[in-house]
């Protein structure tokens, strides 16, 4: 159902964003949920329903929560490590674009972030310990739910 004449949706028109502005994650989740052999960044329909479930409002928190960290998981490492966070809180923010952010106040941020999650010492965040700030967030699976229209 893609513009390209292939059985894919397209993620500029389909997975712009689940509070109606654009969705600074849409690639990132298009290319987790994926399952296209030809990478070429469509889904499948089974791919948009899996995500529908997975960012439902009757999904469980550890869900979102596992599917959160795969997406600001971008060197696909299996844990967030600094350029992680640094790409996440410049997607949250569109640093990259507005200039939010300084340096300086960036470096902090991501200080803060990485010293009061990484509970282990080891320089990054694992999925135990994503878990484990996530569970101290009441409004987290809140902001990944799809809102009803």
């Amino acid at each position: 159902v893609g513009g390209t004449g292939s059985s894919g949706l397209k993620k500029e028109t389909h997975i712009s964003g689940f509070s109606g502005t654009a969705n600074p994650f849409k690639e990132r989740i298009c290319k987790i949920f994926s399952t296209s052999k030809t990478k070429n960044g469509s889904i499948s329909f089974e791919d948009f329903l899996d995500i529908f479930s997975a960012f439902s409002k009757s999904a469980p928190v550890s869900v979102k929560a596992d599917y959160a960290f795969k997406i600001m998981d971008f060197n696909g490492n299996g844990v967030l490590d600094r350029q992680d966070v640094v790409k996440s809180i410049t997607c949250m923010t569109g640093n990259d674009v507005h200039n939010i952010l300084t340096d300086l106040e960036m470096t902090m941020i991501i200080d803060m972030i990485i010293e009061e999650t990484d509970m282990d010492g080891d320089g990054h965040i694992n999925l135990g310990e994503f878990h484990h700030i996530v569970s101290k967030m009441p409004d987290f699976p809140r902001y990944y739910e799809i809102l009803r229209l």
